[in-house]
């Protein structure tokens, strides 16, 4: 690649191995080999000639962001299978049906479910190729109900069909089919393969892109091609990507996906890793060891808490990203050995969030000590190529949230509640609940997908005429309120008797011709509803209208009639039995304003952006005695442009701000307070000390500074005991914590704060 300017930044991104080959273990094919089509090769349909080679490494470091947000949610203790709207890294030419139709799909290691847009199309995103149509197509059958593949999912008029939401709202529905691929084989004739299993979306929209008409599903999932196509390929497929400087430099140059014999990587330099199999089959697991640069080996565990012999497939290999993410400790330590280990002149981050930059030489590199990434069974150099990439400008973003904490899930009064458990294991579960419930956050920004997690309060509620009381958990994060409904074809185990719509006068289910049918299926002219959670938990029923009744603490019994839930007839997964489903407090309904009032009132606005499942508000700083930190979303954010830089969340006891920024305010207290430093015996929390005998430490004066409000923190909104002897901050690096009383109001668009003793009210 020639270089014409004779200084460039290079930046840390850990190319994922783009070098290696990478090996998942009817009639059997020899093997094929496809084309693996980068997105920004010349032969893609998305590549844009207008581009220089930084601006497409800009965009795919981009989208490699997005991709590690999709797959930080699941976190490394329970990584998920929901599918990614991300808009991959490569592409295949496929053909589909008799006779085919020419089709490019997203490749995608981490999608188990194939699908494209089908005819007739009642809602599809634009593509560049012909739409598949399957009256078109002498080998296109449907899926009937029966069939042991559509348990769980609807069927209507015989057919079984599939809805698949993602995060961002971009979504696929249509038909599960059964169709031939053909393959456009580069080794050999063309292959094709009858009877795979595919969605025939008729419905699908958000963020795809016209070059694309759905996703190749390569994961190790039951449905992924991959096992589909296992008498044929033997369960054998390897794929072989160009460098990154090639695709840059709009080379002719064309990665390949291999299947079958022809997957089989051979040869003196060949080194192999076991691929492990954990929860989610959907991914492939590695075990990674540790890295040395130089003669100096950095130890790689999932957590500081994981012990290497347990750490076990603690890393995911995925076609669709091209930067490698690594556990905060580990990043941390790995930079500081590249600092010592390089001899370059230091350059500022790019926008692109990455953070060690140099100034490189002549020929766009630098010189980087031997790199060798120890897998099991496996030491694997990496090149300078792999590690070091060139760019030219760019800032350094960091994803935020911050979270405030009706009954809680801990409470005596909560079906939850485990009188055997000590105060400070309820407080441990509530961090670690927590943790997951920032994972969900810091997906896309800030996602509308709903959350698995089992929320911090619980709301008792009465449901229909007359009414059946329950639990239902209390969610400002979600949107559809739903509970477990009679007959329950699949349901998960619930305390309180499940609610039979028979039962009730007043329960009416929406028709399809109702507007908010329009993104719904239907069934005997009954709106169908399916949410899939991150880890495959999922609500299946009718969109209803029902009453739903309240035992106020503060009047008489509320009752509100026509009130829009789903009523499950197919639910499971992570869902406690202590509640019947979720009531979503996003603003939709239920919006009777409950107005704060009295002389310490202070308020602030809630602001309005993309995603109107949450609540925004702005977080200008926190003061420490007379000492006052700036608070902004990323390093780079201009504060009069940063608004609702902070989301209010009733599903966490833990608040998570951005990591520069918790830096700053650690360093500030830790200055501020004068007690013993400990350890969390959790090691969860990073600042602790030793509490006097009450339980308290001494700390000065915190306000959190508002748009037009300053709210005083008591200690204990900021500190908690642990164990026996030791509070610890509850702020941590990743939103102000149970601030009190907390005032919805989403006509004026605004929330109001009163310091009280909740417990009196």
């Amino acid at each position: 690649m020639e270089i014409n300017t004779k200084s460039f930044t290079l930046m840390l991104a850990l190319l994922s191995f783009f070098h290696l080959s990478i090996v998942s273990g009817r009639k059997s094919i020899n093997g094929f080999t496809l084309d693996l089509i980068h997105r920004d090769s010349p032969q893609s349909p998305y590549h844009d000639p207008s581009k220089t080679p930084f601006e497409r490494l800009q965009k795919a470091f981009h989208r490699s962001f997005s991709r590690a947000s999709f797959l930080g949610r699941k976190s490394v203790d329970s990584i998920e299978s929901t599918l990614t709207p991300n808009k991959g890294e490569f592409l295949m030419k496929i053909a589909i049906g008799t006779p085919p139709i020419d089709t490019f799909v997203n490749a995608d290691t981490g999608s188990d479910l194939t699908w494209t847009q089908c005819e007739p199309c009642y809602n599809c995103f634009k593509q560049l190729t012909p739409i598949f149509n399957p009256k078109n197509s002498s080998s296109y059958k449907t899926i009937n109900c029966h069939n042991k593949l559509c348990q769980g999912l609807l069927c209507d008029n015989n057919t079984c069909n599939y809805e698949v939401r993602y995060g961002d709202r971009s979504h696929t529905m249509g038909d599960l089919s059964i169709e031939t691929f053909t393959f456009a084989s580069t080794s050999t004739q063309n292959v094709s393969i009858p009877n795979i299993v595919f969605g025939c979306g008729h419905n699908n929209g958000g963020t795809f892109s016209n070059a694309t008409s759905g996703i190749f599903g390569l994961g190790g999932g039951n449905v992924s091609i991959v096992n589909q196509m296992h008498n044929e390929i033997k369960g054998k497929f390897s794929y072989c990507l160009i460098p990154l400087e090639l695709l840059l430099d709009s080379s002719n140059a064309t990665s390949h996906i291999n299947f079958g014999d022809n997957a089989v990587v051979s040869g003196p330099d060949v080194i192999s890793t076991p691929v492990y199999k954990k929860e989610s089959p959907t991914f492939y697991y590695l075990n990674l060891k540790g890295v040395s640069i130089g003669n100096k080996t950095l130890g790689f565990i999932s957590s500081p808490s994981s012990r290497p012999e347990y750490d076990r497939g603690n890393i995911i290999i995925d076609s669709g990203t091209m930067l490698t993410y690594v556990p905060d400790e580990f990043y941390s330590n790995l930079e500081s050995l590249l600092i010592r280990s390089i001899n370059a002149t230091r350059k500022h981050g790019t926008y692109m969030g990455l953070d060690l930059c140099y100034e490189s030489s002549e020929n766009g590199t630098i010189d980087v000590p031997k790199i060798v990434a120890h897998f099991t069974n496996a030491d694997l150099e990496l090149s300078t190529s792999n590690i070091f990439s060139q760019v030219e400008e760019g800032i350094c973003p960091l994803g935020l949230q911050i979270a405030l904490n009706f009954i809680h899930r801990d409470s005596p009064l909560s079906p939850h509640n485990d009188p055997s458990n000590t105060p400070f294991e309820r407080v441990q579960k509530a961090f670690h609940r927590s943790f997951s419930r920032a994972s969900f956050f810091r997906g896309k920004g800030v996602q509308s997908t709903l959350t698995p997690n089992e929320g911090e309060f619980l709301m008792k509620i009465s449901i229909g005429t007359t009414p059946i009381d329950t639990f239902v958990i209390a969610d400002t994060a979600s949107d559809l309120t739903w509970t477990q409904c009679e007959p329950c074809l699949n349901c998960f185990k619930q305390l309180t008797p499940i609610f039979n719509p028979k039962n009730s006068s007043s329960y009416k289910t929406i028709n399809c011709h109702n507007k908010l049918c329009q993104k719904s299926r239907c069934n005997n002219n009954t709106c169908n509803y399916v949410v899939i959670y991150g880890d495959l938990s999922h609500t299946i029923g009718d969109l209803s209208i029902e009453t739903f009744t309240f035992s106020s603490t503060s009047s008489q019994n509320i009752s509100i009639p026509n009130i829009v839930f789903g009523c499950g007839h197919d639910n499971g997964g992570t869902f406690p039995n202590v509640t019947s489903g979720i009531i979503g407090l996003v603003p939709m309904q239920l919006v009777t304003y409950a107005v704060v009032s009295g002389p310490d009132v202070i308020s602030t606005p809630i602001y309005k952006k993309e995603t109107p499942t949450f609540y925004y508000l702005n977080l200008k700083g926190v003061s420490i005695g007379n000492k006052t930190l700036e608070f902004k979303s990323s390093p780079t954010s201009q504060p009069e442009y940063d608004r609702g830089n902070i989301v209010i969340d009733s599903g966490t006891t833990l608040t998570c701000v951005p990591d520069e920024f918790y830096s700053n305010l650690e360093s500030l207290l830790m200055l501020s307070i004068n007690a013993t430093r400990k350890d969390d015996p959790f090691r969860r929390l990073d600042l602790c000390y030793e509490s006097n005998e009450n339980g308290t430490i001494d700390v000065p004066k915190i306000v959190a500074h508002f748009t037009n409000a300053d709210l005083e923190l008591s200690t204990s909104n900021i500190f908690t005991k642990v164990v026996e002897g030791i509070v610890c901050l509850t702020i941590v690096p990743g939103g102000t914590n149970q601030i009190s009383i907390i005032g919805y109001d989403l006509k004026a668009n605004k929330l109001s704060f009163k310091p009280t003793d909740c417990t009196k009210h």
